[in-house]
């Protein structure tokens, strides 16, 4: 996730101005968060910091966000929001062809993963999942699912016969291989002779050949 774009939100209800101004300023504390965690680290993600970041008094972070593990469980929920939002707008522009749809997708995660912010947000991120008191595996799994969700949509599209629960899986499985070069990504053609393909190109191919098999 690009911490510098700025996080799209789509709306065609009129919002009251109170309530407008309440998520706005939601908006703003969660991405002073993401700030936080992609230049810092995780231990400088406290309410005094995010309300001196902002310039505000620690009450006013409280009044949106009572307690941190408050904070840490928005945030997963905005990021989850963001790659959904991210995924609709690719896909409304993407050809109606399955098969380059399904590359755009997996394009995109590539590119994602490539991002050296994307990598150190979502290290971060992880680390702050175990301080939860409660939960903190479950919340992940569910930004997780929301992962697996989008890309089932480009599976499904090229490999319509597929049934729900195996479409599950081949979403899950490239998912788990995006997510796992997240960590390794960097290292993996330091050794790789000439003429050989990246590790992008394979990515792309076993990504293909698990989203195509029977």
């Amino acid at each position: 996730m690009n911490a510098s774009k700025k996080q799209p939100t789509k709306s065609k209800v009129s919002t009251p101005a109170k309530t407008r101004k309440g998520a706005e300023r939601k908006k703003q504390i969660l991405d002073v968060c993401i700030d936080i965690l992609v230049n810092k680290d995780a231990s400088q993600l406290t309410m005094r910091n995010i309300a001196s970041e902002l310039d505000l008094h620690l009450s006013n972070v409280q009044y949106y966000f009572p307690t941190r593990d408050d904070i840490i469980k928005a945030l997963v929920e905005y990021i989850a929001q963001f790659y959904t939002q991210e995924v609709d707008d690719l896909l409304e522009s993407a050809p109606s062809e399955p098969l380059p749809r399904f590359f755009i997708m997996i394009d995109y995660l590539l590119e994602d993963i490539r991002n050296p912010r994307t990598r150190r947000l979502f290290l971060q991120l992880w680390g702050l999942l175990g301080t939860l008191e409660t939960d903190g595996d479950k919340i992940l799994n569910r930004m997780y699912l929301v992962d697996i969700a989008n890309i089932s949509r480009v599976v499904a599209e090229l490999n319509p016969l597929l049934t729900k629960g195996v479409l599950q899986q081949r979403a899950t499985l490239i998912a788990a291989i995006m997510e796992g070069m997240m960590l390794m990504y960097e290292d993996a053609d330091t050794e790789l002779e000439e003429g050989k393909e990246s590790i992008e190109m394979v990515l792309r191919k076993q990504a293909l050949r698990i989203a195509l098999d029977p």
